[in-house]
């Protein structure tokens, strides 16, 4: 199948129930340990003791606290050593108990992305919005969140805007950052900047009058006095000589602050002289990743190069103190020299065609290995998005197409929703640069799929309307058949269940007509949903069974799964447990081999179910907590409610009534917050236990 056949048909879920005929299914919030995000202490850090003392006075619940200065003026280093200060141990400090949560916005400048981490780090999925994730999972909470680099932020307001009483330490380039509290970040003082010159320096940096003198043409910026010592200590330079070397340059003639905007790249430019041609190519590249770890391998693509023949030039970079280097892994040391590499070494023009090529071909070879391979992914991701942005502004229109292919569906397999709509708007914008109107449908269908996963089902269907007419238009019937059930999944979601049977029906003549089987097999699914829906159970039985021989012959496991598992839901409905069980046990074997963990947590869920059914209540409870927490972590909120609901009614099968009344009311709160049609039956269930508690 080529890539732009891949707009999906939706999954055909196993959707779980609640007793009384609510078919939904679980996940609840119950965060399992309290976030204590602290970014890592800077080497040597020197002096700043009054600015320490009055920032961890002013880091306060509901206070706003924003270090502001020029890049280098050691904003990040200040703030990392106020959290250790905070919390020295592994438990979150008193005055912030629910953990401290730090987002870099020079690594994801996208504020969607700080949300969903923030809404993830307490179990929340980000739907309908990472903003209402991030309210909800803030509400009530003593956290403390670290914002680094917010002049990158596409829009910090919106950030600050669901904090609750939280309290928020920001740093930041830009004066416009600052909101309440400001502490000015100033240069060090000249004794200060002197000993972190001499504790990078070591004995080249022995002669304190000229280090006196280094550090005060510098700037006394500590990014630029690091630097200084990093040279004189690698190359054995005496700081008499270099300080022969800053009199030659501008600097001299500066004014303190254009001293302290100039000197970094006058100093990264002199150490780049030293690593080599090789090391500078290598930097180059490091331009073009995003600011967070990476190994040699995407550096040796993108050159190249063999991956052996890049030790000495990073050894050499790590050297002079642009890069750091730990665990097989490569980070940039500073923002600044993320944004000189960007900037003053740009790289040759094939450069970034070779490094999005590697990121595709390594993208699909992890999906091809499943769970681990995801897990994998999930370090790459802020590269791929990254490298995406960079073929857009290329003009790279065919790379970025293929690039955002390979990763779609890792993104919707693991629920990463955010990043999954801004690669699915990057591929739709790849496509009509193209002038693919295929690929246009194709990624309509996405961006439709994305919202409905996310809750959005009315934003779902105007992409699927859009993606179905340009299939229409220009011939393409499997697109047609996707959209035509991606359309039922949606009204199905609204509870329009016959409308829902028309478009199943409609795609499924369709895919008949052409002989694709796959698509023949969704709607088999998906009309097994359906009328099981309307309780024609052994109707529903009769599509699963369809369904299941179709993916059996052309071997789509997770379809196999998806069928096993609406298999063993309908012969629950018809009292037939025992066999409802086997069919869930070999669902979940197929989902955990895959790497499906959306699949796993529908498994887990309806083993729950099934076990409450035979009266093992205590087993039943803990498949629904194992399902609980697959859905806290890929942030499934429909799966949470469920699960909540599932629990609550285990512990009232079991006399518990207060823990099942907490139970079910956390669940109405999230099926009212997605609009969801289980809402009615759970408040009633909460009016009965009350009057039988009362």
């Amino acid at each position: 199948m080529s890539d732009i056949d891949k707009s999906k048909t939706g999954v055909k879920g196993d959707h779980a129930h609640i007793e009384g005929g609510i078919h939904i299914y679980g996940g609840a919030i119950s965060p399992g340990g309290k976030p204590l995000q602290r970014p890592p202490r800077v080497e040597h850090f020197t002096g700043r003791q009054d600015e320490l003392a009055r920032l961890l006075e002013d880091l306060q619940p509901g206070k706003v606290v924003t270090l502001w200065g020029p890049g280098g003026i050691g904003k990040s280093a200040l703030a990392a050593e106020a959290l250790w200060r905070l919390a020295p141990n592994d438990e979150p400090p008193e005055r912030f108990p629910d953990g401290i949560i730090c987002h870099n916005f020079y690594n994801q400048p996208e504020v969607d992305l700080a949300l969903e981490a923030i809404a993830r780090a307490y179990g929340q999925e980000p739907k309908p919005t990472p903003r209402d994730a991030a309210l909800r999972a803030l509400a009530g909470r003593g956290v403390l969140l670290l914002l680094d680099g917010a002049e990158d932020a596409d829009d910090l307001s919106a950030v600050l805007e669901v904090r609750g009483n939280c309290g928020v330490l920001v740093t930041s380039r830009s004066r416009k950052d600052v909101v309440e509290d400001r502490q000015e970040m100033a240069p060090l003082e000249i004794d200060e900047a002197v000993a972190l010159l001499q504790a990078w320096g070591k004995d080249q940096a022995g002669d304190t009058t000229a280090g006196r003198e280094i550090c005060t043409l510098v700037g006394r910026l500590p990014l630029a006095v690091r630097l200084a010592g990093r040279y004189l200590e690698q190359t054995g330079t005496p700081a008499a000589d270099y300080l022969t070397w800053l009199k030659e340059t501008p600097l001299e003639a500066l004014d303190h602050g254009q001293r302290r905007r100039d000197s970094v790249p006058l100093l990264l430019a002199r150490s780049l002289t030293r690593v080599g041609e090789t090391a500078a190519e290598v930097l180059s590249i490091v331009g073009l990743l995003a600011l967070a770890p990476f190994g040699r391998a995407v550096l040796a693509a993108a050159l190249g190069r063999q991956d052996k023949a890049l030790r000495g030039p990073l050894d050499a970079l790590v050297n002079y103190g642009l890069l750091l280097h730990q665990d097989q892994q490569y980070e940039v040391s500073h923002a600044l020299v993320h944004t000189y590499a960007q900037e003053k070494v740009p790289p040759e023009g094939q450069t970034v065609q070779r490094l999005a090529r590697y990121c595709n071909e390594s993208a699909r070879a992890q999906c091809e290995q499943g769970l681990e391979g995801y897990r994998r992914l999930d370090g790459e991701r802020p590269h791929i998005v990254k490298v995406l942005k960079k073929c857009m502004v290329l003009k790279a229109w065919q790379a970025a197409r293929d690039l955002a292919w390979a990763v779609e569906d890792y993104l919707d397999v693991q629920g990463h929703s955010t990043a999954r709509l801004l690669v699915s708007q990057t591929g739709l914008d790849a496509a009509r640069r193209l002038e693919d109107r295929r690929d246009e449908g194709a990624w309509l269908g996405n961006l439709g799929l994305a919202y409905r996963d996310l809750g959005q089902v009315e934003k779902a269907i105007d992409y699927h309307q859009q993606a179905l007419v340009i299939h229409q238009e220009i011939g393409y019937r499997q697109g047609q058949a996707n959209q035509l059930g991606n359309l039922g999944l949606a009204y199905s979601d609204l509870g329009q269940v016959e409308k829902a049977i028309d478009y199943h029906q409609q795609a499924l003549v369709i895919d008949q007509e052409i002989g694709y089987r796959q698509g023949q097999a969704n709607q088999l699914g998906n009309l097994g949903l359906a009328y099981r829906a309307l309780g024609q159970v052994e109707k529903a039985i009769d599509y699963h069974q369809q369904a299941l021989v179709i993916d059996q012959e052309i071997g789509y496991r997770q379809g196999q799964a998806s069928d096993l598992g609406n298999l063993g839901l309908a012969y629950s409905d018809l009292g037939q447990v025992e066999k409802a069980i086997d069919y869930h046990q070999q669902a979940l074997v197929i989902d955990q081999e895959i790497g499906y963990r959306q699949g796993q947590a529908n498994a887990l869920g309806n083993l729950g179910l099934a076990y409450s059914d035979l009266g093992q209540v205590e087993k039943a409870i803990d498949y629904h907590q194992q399902a609980l927490v697959i859905d806290q972590e890929i942030g499934y909120r429909q799966g949470q409610a469920n699960a909540l609901g599932n629990l609550g009614l285990a512990y009232r099968a079991l006399g518990q009534v207060e823990k099942a009344i907490d139970y079910l009311q956390q669940a109405l709160a999230i099926f009212e917050e997605i609009k969801s049609p289980n809402a009615d039956r759970v408040a009633q269930w909460l009016s009965e236990l009350s009057e039988k508690e009362g």
